[in-house]
């Protein structure tokens, strides 16, 4: 025979115990797909400050884009950071992919190197065309804007980095 518990005694009590512990559940679940649905709605405070820098460089690339659009003479200027900045990009995604593969230890150099010339490169298409654009039309914020005035090769390649999707949609 069954020894009967507490709750067997009490009337009702098992029972009640059983619609407790599902009202529980139930309440528990809901509170879950609550959190899912606020989860998805709303970024968290560094994605969403990450966003707002991409999007202020991206910024600073349209403008310059809508700065020199018009002028024919700076267009291949365009072209060719367009170019580099692709370039620089895949070449910084080469040699990320590359490091994580040991076998590969020996070839690191060579893309680093690569990916040192195609910065030149990038650094060097963007001050010709900054070049060009004050010479025709005095001073242009956006070349500023882009390393805060500081000639940073690091701060140049974030910013290609990171405009570098926006590019590669333009040009294709």
């Amino acid at each position: 025979m069954k020894k009967k518990s507490f709750w067997d005694k009490m009337p009702g009590g098992e029972l009640f115990l059983q619609e407790r512990w599902a009202e529980k559940a139930e309440e528990e679940r809901k509170e879950g797909e609550e959190r899912k649905s606020t989860k998805s709605d709303f970024k968290t405070i560094g994605e969403s400050a990450d966003e707002e820098v991409e999007s202020k460089e991206i910024k600073i690339y349209y403008e310059m884009i809508e700065a020199v659009k018009q002028d024919d003479d700076l267009q291949p200027l365009l072209a060719d950071l367009n170019k580099a900045i692709i370039s620089y990009a895949n070449n910084c995604d080469n040699l990320r992919e590359n490091r994580k593969s040991p076998e590969k230890t020996k070839e690191l150099g060579d893309y680093d190197h690569q990916r040192n010339i195609s910065h030149n490169a990038l650094i060097a298409a963007l001050n010709a065309l900054s070049r060009a654009y004050v010479k025709k039309y005095g001073k242009n914020m956006w070349r500023y804007q882009i390393d805060e005035g500081s000639g940073d090769r690091e701060r140049i390649g974030y910013w290609a980095r990171l405009v570098s999707k926006h590019v590669k949609k333009l040009v294709g």
